[in-house]
């Protein structure tokens, strides 16, 4: 074989080599473009599920059912006006109250946090505002991801189970208030900070003890609670709080009739929230809204690792980071776990 035979064997070889990289990264970009089209295939099979629901959202409609909420600036405003206590339901709370789970803080089957939970939900107390998510409608002023679980999740056989659970002509406000973050298209940094400013004054200057979960250390690393005038805190287990609901329920009724109750427990604060509200107190359940700023804080745009609290929402976020803190240490006056 002559060298010139042998250049040309190795020629073609490297241009071989360079068609089967081709051919690879062409393999490749078939498959994403294959996961992709699979992708876009179930969010139109999802908006067509739940396009009738979004177009015809008039909120008078004879045909299509819609439960009466309120805005989150509206359930703000009867809170410090009125000095209303709050209680919220997602889709673990209505989950529950129909014998499931749907959230890694709740992953047990319980009868008695289900009635509890019915009881709550149709009350038609004066001084407590019922929230409930804001699925039922329109979805634009939510980000692409949220609008593809809200419409994953709110399936027709799910809207008919809301509805027979709801209080026909309740007014009910928007759940969403602990929320203002993540799931929102708008991104806008000044309409931001002026939402959680508002916020803010929900405790500006109250005594302030905190219902939360033992790994949630609700504004541990930030400033959201500063203007408070002092803070307490009382730690349920991270997991299945209501098994603690007699010795939580015990323990806050220990604390003076002036101090605001911020909860953070999954379904039990929503059963909490309520019963302290009867026993004369002001309780607010405000669930995700410590891990909505610390997203914020962080400026993604969406849900991030909040190492150091406890994080349902994100993977791997219930294993949580031990932390050394003697504020948040000196501020615990129970432990009920």
């Amino acid at each position: 074989m002559t060298e010139q035979e042998v250049l040309q064997i190795k020629a073609l070889e490297e241009r071989l080599a360079q068609c089967e990289q081709v051919n690879n990264v062409l393999l490749r970009a078939h498959q994403q473009l294959l996961e992709y089209t699979k992708g876009l295939e179930r969010d139109l099979q999802l908006l067509n599920r739940n396009m009738k629901y979004e177009i015809l959202d008039k909120r008078n409609q004879e045909t299509i059912s819609y439960p009466i909420i309120h805005s989150s600036e509206e359930a703000i405003e009867e809170i410090l006006q009125n000095r209303k206590s709050l209680v919220r339901f997602g889709d673990g709370e209505f989950a529950a109250m129909e014998g499931q789970t749907r959230a890694k803080f709740q992953t047990e089957v319980d009868q008695k946090l289900a009635g509890r939970l019915y009881q709550v939900l149709r009350n038609q107390e004066e001084g407590v505002i019922t929230a409930i998510a804001d699925n039922y409608g329109n979805l634009d002023k939510y980000t692409v991801n949220s609008q593809r679980e809200i419409r994953a999740y709110m399936a027709p056989e799910v809207r008919e189970s809301h509805m027979r659970l709801l209080l026909p002509g309740k007014v009910y406000y928007n759940a969403y208030l602990s929320r203002p973050y993540a799931m929102y298209a708008d991104k806008d940094q000044d309409k931001l900070r002026q939402k959680f400013s508002r916020l803010r004054c929900l405790w500006e200057k109250r005594d302030c003890v905190f219902l939360e979960g033992e790994k949630t250390r609700m504004g541990v690393g930030n400033d959201l609670f500063e203007n408070a005038n002092s803070i307490v805190r009382i730690l349920a287990p991270a997991e299945n709080a209501f098994h603690a609901y007699e010795a939580l329920f015990a323990a806050a009724k220990q604390c003076k009739k002036d101090v605001l109750f911020l909860l953070a427990l999954g379904p039990a604060a929503t059963v909490l929230a309520y019963d302290l509200a009867m026993e004369g107190y002001q309780a607010l359940d405000i669930g995700h809204l410590d891990l909505e700023y610390e997203w914020y804080l962080k400026g993604q745009g969406g849900r991030t690792e909040v190492p150091y609290k406890y994080n349902n929402e994100y993977p791997g976020g219930e294993q949580v980071e031990d932390i050394e803190d003697s504020e948040y240490e000196r501020q615990i006056i129970a432990r009920c776990l």
